[in-house]
């Protein structure tokens, strides 16, 4: 049968030819900007959180306590690891736009281009104070790409993608990473890296409400991405899951859970919890099956951190709030690109395009979409019916179209990739269609974690039991799934439906028209200090 595949998007953009050239609050409007608690945790899977299973492996409670009176969204992808995620919700723009297809290695001098305006900075622009605390993971090698110099009031947290949580040092190269905006803090090293962001947290939430500013809190947790360390008292309450790797993600995201919980109580006791939207999302699917050396879980989705499988790109979303429509779980579809238009819309009552400047990138095919009206309940439906997971521009016949735009790395290479590419293929979801084509493929299969029985769990996804694993599936050729009757990618239908197979990669071709190859080093690289810290190369 044909497959109609409408252009998600068009309506909105052309409705915004009618909207003001730049939002002004019409005068005499009492409207109350409403708070963002915007909290990403890093690496958590789909099944680490107890409201995807049970009995639960994991308890989660605080997390739970978010999702009984919000809107759990059971069908939010994001990109498969970290810095690509981070700069779709920064910027609004798929990685296919900006460059940035995978995780920046330590102390690089790769980054996220100043072309695009951030969030933080829309967000200042109708009156918000806004703050990053955590992880930052897009470009310190000067300083003029430092959060702080981004839109941040305030940024406290780190600068790389990963570092020891007691000593904030990263591995390869070694060197010390913490900073209150462009200062090195040197007296946290030995205090648990939680600890010191739930603090901060606190500490800004008390400060903003005391002064009457609304804010926009980025509140990027270095839980439960590896290395793997834990307070023992936290261990020691799980002692029943015997892999050792398994029962310290187990105790970091129950401490993850908890500190969760402090910044939540906080907002209760300032009065503000009910005037504040929460957002918890993951940056990306669990790494499992002792990749990357630790062990989150996806499970009963296939596949895991680095892959296109939704186990990759599929992770738990929560939304609560003042204007948010509760009590709701839903499997309309929304991408990470489209917090960027849907806070600000929430923001601006609807006039998002407003805030855009004349020499801001356009939007584009991919890029984010306006969910505000879902999200707040007005509509039933998303307007999103597709999500590009990934496109890689060095195939053919797309590598010709990409080399004639920048910024883009020529030979392929990344950082930290022993294959060399940054690219993990190409796959695009449309109403119930997944197409599938794998290049990195990491994690191929299904994976229950370690202690807990799939006989007797009963899983929020019900998939029915795992069929073998099958290594190379989809490298060799594209794939296709039907991820509303099969979310789990047991069977390829490729064979079944040669002609939706066709009219997806059709589609591909649409979004690889404006795709760029990945971004190259640009500008000088960051040094340690006499002190051994991260500095940007033209710090004073």
């Amino acid at each position: 049968m044909p497959l109609r595949i409408a252009v998600p998007g068009l309506a909105f953009l052309t409705a915004a030819c009618l909207l003001p050239t730049s939002y002004v609050a019409a005068e005499g409007d009492d409207a109350k900007l409403t708070n963002i608690l915007f909290i990403i945790a890093d690496d958590v899977g789909w099944n680490d959180v107890s409201l995807h299973s049970s009995p639960a492996q994991i308890p989660t409670p605080n997390i739970d306590a978010l999702a009984r009176d919000g809107l759990v969204l059971d069908r939010y992808y994001t990109q498969p690891v970290c810095s690509p995620t981070r700069s779709s919700i920064m910027t609004g723009r798929h990685v296919i736009h900006t460059g940035i297809y995978n995780a920046f290695g330590s102390g690089g001098n790769k980054r996220l281009s100043k072309a695009y305006p951030l969030l933080p900075e829309y967000l200042q622009k109708v009156g918000y104070k806004t703050h990053l605390v955590g992880k930052w993971h897009l470009g310190h090698n000067e300083v003029a790409y430092l959060p702080s110099s981004r839109g941040f009031d305030s940024a406290y947290g780190y600068w790389n993608g990963a570092e020891g949580y007691l000593n904030h040092t990263t591995a390869d190269p070694a060197a010390y990473d913490f900073a209150d905006g462009l200062d090195t803090v040197y007296d946290v090293n030995g205090t648990y890296s939680t600890y010191l962001l739930a603090e901060k947290a606190r500490a800004i939430l008390q400060q903003e409400v005391s002064e009457g500013s609304p804010f926009f809190l980025y509140l990027a947790f270095q839980n439960v991405h590896w290395p793997l360390e834990a307070p023992e008292e936290f261990v020691s309450r799980f002692q029943d899951i015997e892999d050792p790797q398994r029962r310290l993600v187990a105790a970091m995201l129950s401490i993850l859970d908890e500190g969760i919980g402090n910044i939540t109580d906080t907002l209760r006791d300032l009065g503000v919890y009910d005037e504040t939207m929460i957002v918890f999302v993951s940056d990306n699917g669990g790494p499992t099956n002792h990749f990357e050396d630790t062990q989150s879980n996806n499970f009963p989705l296939r596949g895991g951190k680095h892959t296109l499988w939704e186990g990759g790109v599929r992770v738990p979303c929560i939304i609560r709030g003042p204007d948010v429509a509760g009590n709701r779980i839903s499997s309309e579809k929304m991408h990470v690109t489209d917090w960027l238009p849907s806070l600000l819309s929430m923001a601006t009552q609807g006039h998002w395009q407003s805030l855009l400047g004349p020499s801001d990138p356009p939007f584009l095919l991919g890029d984010g979409m306006d969910l505000w009206s879902f999200i707040s309940g007005k509509n039933d439906t998303s307007p999103r019916e597709e999500v590009l997971h990934e496109l890689n521009p060095m195939e053919s016949p797309y590598q010709a179209l990409a080399q004639l735009r920048g910024p883009h790395q020529p030979d392929a290479m990344w950082d930290g990739q022993e294959d060399g590419t940054p690219y993990h293929g190409n796959a695009l979801t449309v109403g119930e269609w997944k197409l599938v084509f794998v290049e990195q493929n990491a994690e191929p299969g299904w994976y229950p974690p370690p202690g807990q029985d799939p006989a007797t769990t009963h899983y929020s996804v019900d998939c029915g039991p795992s069929p073998p694993v099958d290594p190379s599936q989809c490298e060799a050729r594209y794939c296709l799934f039907n991820t509303k009757v099969d979310p789990c990618e047991h069977q390829d239908l490729s064979s079944k439906h040669p002609d939706i197979v066709k009219s997806l990669r059709e589609r591909l071709d649409e979004y690889a028209k404006d795709a760029v190859l990945a971004v190259d080093d640009e500008g000088c690289a960051p040094i340690v200090n006499e002190r051994g810290a991260w500095r940007p190369c033209d710090a004073p």
